[in-house]
């Protein structure tokens, strides 16, 4: 059986197509799946594979054509803020928590 790799113009079309079992699958990343489900109103209809692609973490990047280098000086500051005021390991933890199905606390 040959793979079929369907190009889309849209993400919400291809939760869509998975939704509607035109598709067998969607690649994407936990918390941002997750939170285009519950967009979509998908969340108790699909859920995660547990299949993990990638154990690298995800990076930002941004245009220098597009960006001001003071943006980029902010938004480092806040990710360090959250880093160390355990924002960042509460949305993680809330994260994983949908990932297994369970419901988030707080």
């Amino acid at each position: 059986m040959a793979l079929k790799v369907e190009r889309v113009v849209s993400r919400r079309s291809l939760w869509l197509m998975l939704a509607m079992g035109r598709v067998d699958g969607v690649l994407a990343d936990g918390p941002g799946g997750l939170r285009e489900l519950a967009e979509l109103g998908l969340n108790e209809r699909l859920m995660a594979s547990g299949l993990r692609v990638d154990a690298e973490p995800s990076l930002t990047a941004f245009s220098r054509r597009t960006v001001k280098p003071d943006l980029v000086l902010r938004y480092d500051a806040s990710m360090k803020a959250m880093q160390a005021d355990g924002t960042r390991a509460a949305i993680d933890r809330r994260f994983k928590e949908l990932l297994a199905g369970r419901k988030p606390r707080g």
